[in-house]
């Protein structure tokens, strides 16, 4: 779940930059590392453009995150809309996963599914008739970017309840379909939904500080938790594009001739400012495709704004298909996790259950800490609905990272000083495997187990695979996908292994985390001094310290390969700056005061010696700005900040030799252009007057030569002399000639991605 948000003097589009993504999704950090390992790697993909959207809906996670996102009824889905955990057996090094994965959920093929024959062929989708409202009808700041926008619209419209003015479209488009994956996949091959809702009402952030307006969407019932945006000001606001989508176990009878949908956005801001819209129309199937007739935007009633805001107030008004009947496979997969878990939470009391955790990528909520175990202690009713919880990381000399408990419908995070709304919420351990069975199904994908032996026992493995668009960086590898692998026992149905590895463009695949069940157990009452736990109070926030050891006084961290591991710097939910622990192999350099935006777009010298970065403040009024920050790594404390009064427009760039420093920057507003710096004699050299640009400029090899590209429409490219700002080339980037083929302006940076190798 993510939303963007809008300022009061800017409307927020689906081309949000990847460091406001990254605040946003972190702004749902859950009190568990699960969830923080889940937004580590969704925080990544969202790095890749292809990612980008205004509001990445929860609903149509990709399948290998699909399984760390579904079992949030573990611990604090209502709480938090957490994301909970498949736990597994310690000690198991874990079958490997041969490096030719298949790009499907399944190792071993499986019998077709016969479905029944009303069941709508797959290829039928909308019809191309039904789509004849032009994009015109939308301002200008409803029109998505170009890569995303849809082709035409369906119907819909704009109207006012409350406070807050809503715009609900159905939206055409060929990138909506069954076939794809995240916002784009919907049950109706290129039919899609266009919202966006906006605050008009009073400024409240100072009666209400660090207050949010909450929205809530989906089609009827399943009107849950979307997102929220903030500091509640006028004219904030949010926006999304998403094919037609419904909860991961909820499928939609299509093959009937008529069927009627409502879907809602509700949005809820403090002090009881509630407003909320619904589209409602019919989907007509014809022998051409699907026509949306009646199509229509209405304000929600009181009565339906008085409603509880995340639970379903109607029965669904369309057919729904049983997923069990529709695919076997399914059937057989819940009867054997029944089999395991039911004993365990078929009766009222305390449940425990301990889980170790391998995390071998970028985890910034336990820096340096690779390997610790869970505890969890979980109260169940006798309609197996968890009402409380007491939950531990520690490592395994005993020193507690993490504590967090939960009754009373308030869940406290003891560690880092947080507290949400807890909503008892119903046990299924087996509910994310299911999920992602029931979602490779429903994309046409065949699911069936490996069947292997595992330290004498049989076992059965399931394996999901995410392949990206085109390769990118995750945790630090570049990789071509993600596969999760789930392993239960072939008899008694227990979970045993959960393992998440990263496919890796030329190489083995590298696991990147494994959760191993130590014991689940009824249990009579947790122990004392866990049970005291509810009483405790809340510590402050305060960042780990750094772990590792120091490197010896003779050495060289030019030639090194380095890892920063981004770590909240004042408040763990929403940091307004982010301190990075600098490791040269299993050596820390030192802690480093990045700004807002972890990693900061850092930039290493071309002999290793030095980092450059921008160092972003964040203002109270929702403003910011950028220092240039460079250190040597030979003393990284000594953090330099030579240019007080020049404000960052992009990130930096290093010269291919030398000591000298290109970036897009403004002086008071003014003198906006390319800058030259050198950090050897502190000169500082105003090389080229044009509106600064948020890429960084381009070196060449022999660095007397700066290339960079405008956004403009066609695409131009400029080649400037670095001596003396003279323009030798603009034009085309195809006309390029074979001089200068070192010109690749195409590849993207992440926020650390340029600090790690010289």
């Amino acid at each position: 779940m993510a939303t963007h948000e809008i300022n009061k003097s800017e409307d927020h589009t689906p081309g949000a930059t990847p460091e406001i993504e990254r605040r946003l999704r972190r702004l749902y950090s859950h009190m568990q590392p699960q969830m923080e390992f889940t937004r580590r790697l969704e925080e990544q993909l969202l790095e890749n453009k292809d990612a980008q959207t205004a509001r990445q809906p929860a609903p149509r996670l990709s399948w290998a995150l699909r399984w760390l996102g579904s079992l949030a009824a573990l611990a604090l889905i209502a709480a938090m809309a957490a994301f909970a955990i498949q736990s597994l057996r310690p000690g198991q090094p874990g079958l490997p996963i041969p490096a030719d994965l298949p790009a499907s959920a399944t190792v071993v093929p499986t019998s077709t599914v016969t479905v029944a024959e009303t069941e709508p062929p797959r290829s039928l989708g909308i019809a191309a008739a039904a789509c004849n409202i032009p994009l015109a009808a939308l301002s200008n700041s409803e029109v998505m970017p170009s890569e995303q926008q849809p082709q035409a619209l369906a119907g819909g419209g704009t109207v006012t309840s409350g406070d807050f003015t809503y715009k609900l479209w159905l939206a055409c488009g060929s990138q909506f379909s069954r076939a794809a994956q995240g916002y784009r996949f919907s049950e109706i091959d290129g039919l899609g939904l266009l919202t966006r809702w906006r605050y008009h009402g009073p400024d409240l952030e100072s009666q209400y500080p660090d207050s949010r307006i909450v929205e809530y969407a989906g089609f009827e019932p399943f009107v849950v938790e979307n997102g929220e945006a903030g500091p509640v000001q006028n004219n904030v606001g949010a926006a999304s594009l998403l094919g037609i989508q419904f909860p991961s176990d909820v499928l939609p009878d299509f093959s009937q001739v008529e069927v009627k949908l409502r879907y809602v956005v509700k949005t809820v801001a403090p002090g009881g400012r509630i407003g909320g819209a619904a589209l409602s129309f019919t989907l007509q199937r014809r022998a051409d495709g699907y026509y949306p007739v009646n199509v229509q935007i209405t304000p929600l009633t009181e009565q339906e704004l008085s409603q509880m805001e995340d639970q379903p107030t109607v029965t669904p008004s369309f057919p729904l298909l049983n997923a069990q009947q529709l695919y076997p496979e399914l059937k057989t997969l819940r009867e054997l996790l029944d089999r395991w878990q039911m004993p365990l939470i078929d009766e009222a009391g305390w449940l425990h259950r301990k889980t170790q955790v391998e995390d071998h990528g970028r985890n910034d909520l336990y820096p340096g800490v690779h390997e610790y175990t869970t505890d969890e202690w979980l109260l169940l009713d006798d309609n197996r609905q968890v009402l409380a919880f007491i939950y531990q990381d520690h490592t395994s000399d005993g020193r507690v990272i993490q504590q967090t408990v939960a009754e009373d419908g308030q869940a406290r995070n003891l560690t880092f000083g947080e507290t949400h709304n807890f909503v008892p919420y119903r046990l299924d351990f087996g509910s994310g495997l299911y999920d992602s069975a029931l979602q490779a199904l429903h994309h046409d994908i065949p699911v069936q187990p490996n069947v292997a032996t595992l330290d004498g026992r049989e076992v059965w493995i399931y394996r999901f695979v995410d392949q990206f668009p085109q390769p990118m960086d995750l945790e630090g590898i570049h990789a071509a996908g993600i596969a999760q692998q789930e392993t239960l026992d072939a008899h008694s149905g227990a979970l045993l292994t959960s393992e998440t590895y990263a496919l890796v463009v030329e190489g083995e695949p590298r696991l990147l985390r494994r959760l191993t069940y130590l014991s689940i157990e009824r249990v009579e009452q947790p122990p004392a001094e866990m049970l005291a736990l509810f009483d405790a109070p809340m510590d402050t926030y305060s960042p780990p310290p750094p772990q590792g050891k120091a490197p010896p006084a003779d050495f060289d961290p030019a030639q090194s390969k380095l890892t920063l591991r981004s770590i909240p710097g004042d408040n763990f939910t929403r940091p307004t700056f982010w301190y990075g622990d600098l490791y040269a192999g299993d050596y820390l350099l030192g802690r480093v005061d990045f700004g807002f935006v972890p990693g900061g777009w850092c930039d290493r010298s071309a002999n290793g010696l030095r980092l450059a970065f921008n160092h972003i403040t964040q203002l109270e009024d929702g403003g910011s700005f950028a220092r240039l920050h460079w250190l040597d790594l030979r003393s990284p404390d000594a953090v330099q900040n030579p240019l007080p009064d020049l404000d960052l427009r992009s990130p930096v760039a290093w010269a291919p030799a030398g000591e000298r420093l290109a970036f897009w920057a403004c002086q008071a507003q003014e003198n906006c252009g390319l800058y030259l710096y050198d950090v050897t004699s502190s000169e500082l050299r105003f090389l080229f007057n044009a509106p600064p640009l948020s890429q960084p400029p381009l070196w060449s090899p022999d660095g007397l030569q700066i290339a960079f590209s405008t956004t403009d429409n066609p695409q131009q490219v400029t080649i400037l002399r670095s001596t003396d700002g003279q323009v030798i080339y603009t034009g085309a980037p195809q006309d390029l000639s074979s001089q200068f083929a070192w010109v690749n302006l195409t590849q993207g940076m992440s926020s650390f991605g340029r600090c790690e190798n010289p």
